[in-house]
């Protein structure tokens, strides 16, 4: 459980069994979370604000963050500085990866919830938009790739496959090409 409505730094848990609830610290304030398809893990989206008693010689004061947390060991959390504004994000369908872009950077930003842990994929311009394609056999373990269209005259876009690390970007021009007209 969180809160918008002020500048908390905190989120509640609240063990529904023992009616336990528990307050959890996080770096700075929520502005939304991202719990994946499992439940197992979340990305918290921080505001630049800070809270009222924040530290002023935290690296995150004055920053955009994001934290990563996985609800399934321990409440164990990872926050990641970030370089700007998060401006979209998404999640694959089987809870292991996450991916998310920001305003005026040219990468795309994967999230292994498994590990807590974060890479920078660099991309040929700004993306606008993210998402993960449908994953077509759930029951392995594989990712579905993720896509970013980008910035671009001609249009753009990449496909990253997080099982290979490979990286496949188009542009409009090649996309047109193979239009044909009846």
């Amino acid at each position: 459980m969180y809160t918008t409505a002020s500048a908390l730094d905190v989120y509640a848990t609240w063990d529904r069994t023992t009616d336990e609830v528990v307050l959890r610290p996080l770096v700075k304030p929520i502005d939304h979370v991202a719990i994946t398809a499992t439940g197992e893990s979340m990305m918290v989206f921080h505001t630049y604000e800070d809270a009222p008693d924040a530290d002023h010689s935290s690296p995150f004061f004055q920053e955009w963050a994001v934290t990563l947390v996985s609800m399934s060991n321990s409440f164990l959390t990872n926050p990641l500085l970030l370089e700007a504004e998060p401006t979209g994000y998404a999640n694959g369908s089987n809870g292991n990866r996450g991916f998310f872009i920001m305003d005026g950077v040219q990468s795309l930003i994967q999230v292994d919830y498994r590990t807590l842990l974060h890479e920078t994929i660099e991309l040929k311009s700004e993306p606008v938009f993210v998402g993960v394609l449908p994953d077509i056999d759930l029951v392995d373990d594989r990712d579905a790739p993720a896509w970013a269209s980008q910035e671009h005259h001609l249009g753009r876009i990449s496909f990253y496959d997080p099982n290979d690390d490979s990286l496949e970007t188009i542009t409009g021009f090649e996309l047109n090409a193979d239009i044909e007209e009846d």
